[in-house]
C-alpha cells in the first residue's frame, strides 16, 4: 500500500503507539498496526483528530474520540496531561460569522499546562489557560477562562424535578 506524505491539516494521533498517523489513499494509517501480533484486535483511533498548530508534551494521553483544533492559532498541552474521551479543544469560534455579525472566524490560543486532567465530554474553547495540576471535570465548558494552579472545575450538579411535566401540562 502506498503511503502519502503526512498532511499538516489532517493528522491523527494514535493512542496505542503515541505517534502521528499518516494518510494512505485518504484513510488514516498508523504504522504501529503492522507491529501487532496476528489475530490481536486492532482499532485505529481515527476519532482522535488533531488539526493545525498543536504542541503535545511528554507523556500526554488522549483518549478517543477527541477533537483538537489549533488551525490558524495554537494549542499547547503540557507534559503528563490526560485528555479523556469525547473532549473538544478548539481555538476557533465561528458562530458570529455564521449569523452574519462578522466575516472572520475568531481564533484564540489555548494553553493547558503540565499535569492537567480534562474529564469526559469537556469542551475547552479559545482563550483558555489551564494552569498546572488542575482538573477540569466531565462536561465542563470553558471559554476564555484562566484556571489557577491546583484547581478543580466541575459542571453544574444534576437537578431532578419529579412530576415537572405533569404540573406544566395541567
Amino acid at each position: 500500500m502506498r503511503v502519502a506524505p503526512l498532511a499538516a491539516s489532517r493528522r491523527y494521533w494514535c493512542a496505542r503507539c503515541g505517534a502521528f498517523a499518516q494518510l494512505a489513499e485518504d484513510l488514516p494509517l498508523c504504522l504501529c498496526r503492522f507491529m501487532h501480533p496476528p489475530g490481536e484486535p486492532y482499532l485505529f483511533p481515527i476519532s482522535v483528530q488533531i488539526h493545525g498548530n498543536v504542541e503535545l508534551g511528554k507523556g500526554v494521553e488522549i483518549c478517543e474520540p477527541a477533537d483538537i483544533n489549533g488551525t490558524a492559532s495554537s494549542i499547547v498541552i503540557g507534559d503528563h496531561s490526560d485528555i479523556a474521551a469525547f473532549v473538544t479543544i478548539n481555538c476557533a469560534d465561528s458562530h458570529r460569522r455564521c449569523v452574519g455579525l462578522t466575516d472572520m472566524i475568531e481564533r484564540r490560543p489555548i494553553v493547558i499546562e503540565d499535569h492537567v486532567f480534562i474529564g469526559q465530554g469537556a469542551t475547552i474553547l479559545g482563550g483558555c489557560q489551564i494552569r498546572h495540576h488542575s482538573v477540569i471535570g466531565a462536561g465542563v465548558v470553558l471559554k476564555g477562562a484562566v484556571i489557577p494552579p491546583w484547581s478543580r472545575v466541575t459542571a453544574a450538579a444534576m437537578m431532578l424535578e419529579p412530576g415537572f411535566y405533569e404540573r406544566v401540562s395541567s
